[in-house]
């Protein structure tokens, strides 16, 4: 093969990555991942409460179609000390207006006590998820173990919206209230700029003439 595939190649991947640029997705933080740290949505395990476990979740619609490159969450203990320190966060379609199927799962360990204000968390996505502007979707946040009391702050934008909620795995019920904080980023699915492409085209063509020149040369 060709040296001169690699650099070309690289040259448009390069080209083809910064056509599509990150974006926000959704995000209700203040300044700064600034949220209200005095009141939010209580995530805890069955030993906290009268033995109910209770999940908690926010619907959210995408602003672009995009791909889904990370999500940041305004999560904390209640506490600072004892209880399993962490909280289940996923990523759901919708399904008639409640949360549905996960679309991807994460682990959030180690949470730090809510104060002082304001902790957050993120994650990044491991698979392609393709988020599409207009469709609506859950943000779940479940408790990691049954000792677990955690609290996902309200945001404090004052932005409003469908929040769920759940206890002990029974059907989800939804109200409106204020939006727990939550962030998510994703990499643009918009079509490249005209220029953009032609640039693409280019490094295609003089890639595939390079090539074949080489190939007709092997044959002598």
């Amino acid at each position: 093969m060709s040296k001169f595939y690699f650099p070309v190649l690289s040259l448009c991947c390069m080209l083809w990555t910064q056509a599509a640029p990150a974006s926000t997705i959704f995000s209700d933080f203040g300044p700064s991942n600034t949220y209200n740290a005095g009141t939010g949505l209580g995530v805890s395990g069955p030993f906290v409460f009268s033995g109910e476990r209770a999940d908690r979740g926010s619907r959210f619609t995408p602003a672009s179609d995009a791909f889904l490159t990370s999500i940041t969450v305004g999560t904390a203990m209640e506490t600072p000390a004892g209880g399993t320190k962490s909280i289940v966060l996923s990523l759901d379609s919708d399904q008639n207006g409640v949360p549905g199927q996960a679309l991807e799962t994460w682990t959030l360990d180690n949470l730090p006590f809510v104060f002082p204000c304001c902790q957050v968390q993120t994650v990044v996505a491991s698979k392609t998820i393709s988020l599409v502007a207009g469709t609506q979707y859950w943000l779940v946040a479940a408790p990691g173990g049954a000792d677990t009391w955690a609290f996902w702050g309200a945001n404090s934008q004052g932005v409003m919206g469908q929040v769920a909620a759940n206890s002990n795995g029974s059907a989800f019920f939804t109200f409106t209230d204020t939006l727990p904080a939550f962030d998510v980023e994703g990499q643009s699915q918009a079509v490249p700029e005209p220029s953009t492409m032609v640039t693409l085209a280019i490094c295609i063509c003089g890639l595939l003439i390079r090539n074949r020149r080489g190939t007709n040369r092997s044959t002598f």
